[in-house]
């Protein structure tokens, strides 16, 4: 018998799709996650192309993608 869940939403600060907008006019953008691909659909619209998110990525990984 379930007697209760717990349900834990991300929220993003107003304004945040402005400024990847503005971002996005002057760089390619990427964003290097440790966490899971859960806010990939939150995400994706803002960033664009499916490759310029990566998900649990290692801090090896992400100097990886930096170098």
């Amino acid at each position: 018998e379930v007697r209760g869940a717990y349900r834990i939403e991300s929220s993003y600060r107003s304004g945040l799709a402005a400024v990847i907008a503005d971002f996005r006019r002057q760089f390619r953008l990427f964003l290097l996650s440790g966490d899971n691909d859960r806010e990939r659909e939150v995400l994706q619209p803002l960033f664009g192309e499916a490759q310029a998110l990566r998900f649990e990525q290692s801090p090896a990984d992400k100097l990886e993608f930096i170098r």
